[in-house]
């Protein structure tokens, strides 16, 4: 018996390439032997899956019958995908009757599109028949089904004389075939299921509980402008971090992307500008997650900065934007840093003297740990705050400036910023399996924890963050953004709880705080408070976010907001988060064990066998400000719902417009490996709309703008490290309407204020 489970753990162990879970769930290495275990450790491996599985089986049946149903989901999602001609799955569904809304309101709204929303009791209801009818009418009028994604957030198993029911929440991407009108759908469905053979579930009934879609005619108004596969180093399998600057001084931004060694030139051509890509030569040949571009506020020299495995290390950029080499160490750390992630830079002394706050991340299941706690874990890789003397060295100050009590998350972004208006640079951290923590500056660069003033409102699986000002009045919102989870919503709907080891139950409403998604979170007082109105509510769900950027991109002075989203798309739709939220916050801690590492390694290698995604499938979301009501999700229409998985994002004028384009990378593993750099032109229509670009420099990163117009102020503040391992250039756009700006006012970190009195309408200017 013993040999043929050690066959099995074997050839788990051979399918899964040594990749642990996490490796697959936020960053792919490269394949490495499995190690050997002692029969012992097997032995222990075996009854730990036996036990949770057991456990599953006997406390969470409901949620295995919520799985029966979300199969077969993802069955029909499965064959949408894979079928040339999609309607035929969808006509095959066996529906006895589908109910539909009656209530609806229309509105045209912003770029031309137009919206309606269905809700209301049913009033209409359609045979199999009909819906098979109307099926054909879509194909019959040349209607395509590009993308489309499905969720289930809530199961209602069957009860005694009660048939099965679910909550399913499905979008759909759908175009004529010429391309030229396109619709986007939204639908919350309950559906009723029937047993069928094997205990299987099938549709047999559905209602429409609401139903909204957004229709657009006319070439999509994000034009694709450049398309590259970025070559991939022999030394790692990372090629962001991607910066967006004006390299070269001649007012248009150029892309790098640090891990690749590669940047594209934003040249001028006959009738518009065109992308060059070249070499990037002088970057040290290791794995780069952490880097920024700044400038020295006394001598205007710019610098790239980056964490490396020695520490920080710098390197001044001459005139045309290339490195002058070698790299001068600024910063050797105590130990070798093992996942550099982010460098927050400002001056936090107020010395005139840019300092960091380098960051790591620690990737979960690697050698068999795993966050601990899942929802506050403070065990990863050290974090540093690094003072600059002056004269280009470091030292570290960590521990003086009281953030050393939390520099220990798994970070992902962080910032500087003058979030109270005092005049001094506080410290915002996201990291994963926590959420955010803010940190107040007293003005000497000492900082006192004001997180708990957010209550449940801080956690979140934290990936990135970004601030504005969305309801004018001058003070920074901070939009926190995190992961949903379809799996952990049923859960919590069903009302399923286990207690972690030695900690007890984690408790529903922490379950639901982690799995919030976004978050709007507001400046009060002497710290922050969430936010839950509409504005909120429209900016919550976006998927597996990474990058973003808040701005506005039709300077109708509203605030948009567009996002990179997906991690691994694999050839099915079946998803790995039945696996986290079952077993995988249970079965280890935060130190390395053999016996949770062959557990983590045997279900990332089912996982594989079976091509199964983990939070794939996804399109890129852009949330469109639209006149009346909070922003809506567009994307498709728009032209720039990217279905690849997508990681960095930077939005920047380009061209010299006025309009904010798009730039983002790609992380694909189907149908085949590779990366891309992704640059859309932005085309959306603006009449008579004005618009203001400020024109900044790297050494003023902290500062804050502010733009007066007749009836509006409006904010905005020059801060690095919130989009995912993205910098966008050091200059701000503003969208004003039909307003005129009639006075800019520019304060920095050091006190100094700079004043255009008369400042041009539609044009990129520099304050001095």
């Amino acid at each position: 018996m013993d040999s043929v489970f050690l066959r099995r753990v074997t050839l788990g162990l051979v399918l899964v390439g040594g990749l642990s879970a996490w490796q697959l769930h936020r960053a792919r290495r490269g394949p490495a032997a499995p190690p050997a275990h002692p029969a012992a450790v097997v032995g222990e491996f075996l009854r730990l899956e036996a036990a949770e599985n057991e456990f599953v089986r006997r406390e969470w049946s409901a949620e295995l019958d919520a799985e029966k149903a979300e199969d077969q989901v993802f069955q029909l999602w499965d064959a949408l995908n894979r079928e040339a001609d999609p309607w035929l799955p969808l006509a095959e569904l066996p529906l006895t009757q589908l109910h539909l809304p009656g209530q609806s309101t229309r509105t045209l709204g912003e770029a031309e599109i137009q919206f309606a929303h269905f809700t209301g009791p049913a009033n209409q209801a359609w045979s199999g028949e009909v819906w098979r009818a109307w099926l054909d009418s879509l194909r019959e009028a040349g209607w395509k089904l590009a993308h489309s994604h499905w969720r289930l957030p809530a199961h209602q198993p069957a009860q005694a004389g009660t048939a099965a029911h679910s909550q399913v929440e499905v979008t759909a991407h759908l175009s004529r075939a010429d391309g030229l009108e396109r619709v986007q759908l939204s639908a919350r469905l309950r559906v009723r299921w029937a047993s069928g053979d094997g205990a299987e579930y099938t549709p047999v009934e559905v209602w429409v509980e609401a139903l909204d879609w957004a229709r657009r005619v006319g070439p999509p108004p994000f034009r694709r402008w450049l398309e590259a596969e970025i070559p991939v180093p022999r030394h790692t399998v990372f090629t962001d971090p991607l910066l967006g600057a004006d390299l070269e001084g001649d007012g248009f931004s150029e892309l790098l992307l640090v891990g690749a060694g590669r940047v594209w030139r934003n040249r001028a051509e006959a009738g518009g500008r065109t992308w060059v890509a070249e070499p990037f030569p002088g970057l040290p040949p290791e794995r780069i997650f952490a880097a920024a571009l700044t400038a020295t506020a006394s001598t205007g020299r710019r610098e790239l900065w980056l964490g490396t495995s020695a520490g920080l290390a710098l390197a001044a950029l001459n005139d045309e934007g290339r490195l002058v080499t070698p790299l001068r160490p600024a910063w050797l750390a105590p130990q070798p840093l093992k996942h550099p992630q982010v460098l927050a830079v400002g001056d936090v002394e107020g010395d005139g003297d840019l300092d960091v706050w380098l960051a790591q991340y620690k990737l979960p299941y690697q050698g068999g740990q795993f966050p601990t706690p899942w929802f506050d874990a403070q065990d990863g890789f050290a974090s540093y705050l690094l003072l600059n003397d002056g004269h280009g060295q470091f030292s570290d100050g960590t521990a003086a400036s009281g953030l050393a009590v939390k520099a220990q998350r798994r970070t992902y972004s962080a910032s500087f910023l003058d979030y109270d208006g005092d005049g001094d640079l506080d410290l915002i951290n996201v990291s994963d399996f926590a959420g955010v923590d803010i940190f107040r500056n007293d003005g000497r660069g000492h900082f006192t924890d004001v997180t708990e003033s957010l209550g449940e409102a801080r956690h979140a699986f934290g990936m990135a963050h970004a601030f504005n000002d969305p309801n004018g009045d001058a003070r920074p919102e901070l939009l926190l953004l995190g992961m949903d989870s379809p799996v952990a919503e049923r859960l919590n709907a069903l009302g399923l709880d286990r207690p972690l080891p030695g900690r007890g139950l984690a408790g529903f409403a922490r379950r639901a705080a982690m799995v919030h998604g976004n978050r709007l979170l507001a400046f009060e007082g002497a710290g922050f408070r969430g936010v839950n109105d509409a504005l909120a509510e429209s900016l919550r769900h976006t998927g597996w976010t990474w990058g973003c950027a808040w701005s506005d991109f039709n300077n109708d002075g509203e605030l948009d907001l567009a996002v990179a989203n997906g991690h691994e798309t694999l050839a099915s739709v079946r998803d790995y988060e039945r696996q986290f939220w079952r077993h995988d916050l249970f079965v280890a801690g935060s130190t390395n064990a053999p016996v949770a590492d062959l557990f983590f390694r045997n279900a990332a290698g089912r996982r594989r066998a079976a091509q199964a995604s983990y939070g794939g499938w996804q399109a890129n979301e852009f949330r469109l400000s639209i006149g009346q009501g909070p922003p809506r999700e567009v994307a498709w229409l728009l032209g720039v719902a990217e279905t690849a998985d997508c990681r960095n994002l930077v939005a920047d004028d380009f061209d010299g417009d006025g309009r904010l384009d798009l730039a983002v990378t790609t992380f694909e593993q189907f149908p085949v490996a590779r990366q891309r750099l992704l640059v859309w032109r932005n085309e959306l229509p603006v009449p008579s709309r004005n618009w203001l670009g400020i024109q900044l420099t790297a050494a003023d990163l902290g500062a804050r703008v502010e733009v007066q117009t007749a009836g509006r102020k409006h904010v905005r503040w020059l801060v690095v490290g919130d989009s995912f391992r993205s910098q966008s250039p050091a200059r701000l756009h503003f969208g004003l309407g039909a307003a005129v700006p009639t006075r800019v006012e520019v304060i920095r970190t050091d006190g100094r204020k700079s004043v255009l009195a008369s400042p041009r309408a539609n044009a990129w200017q520099e304050v001095p």
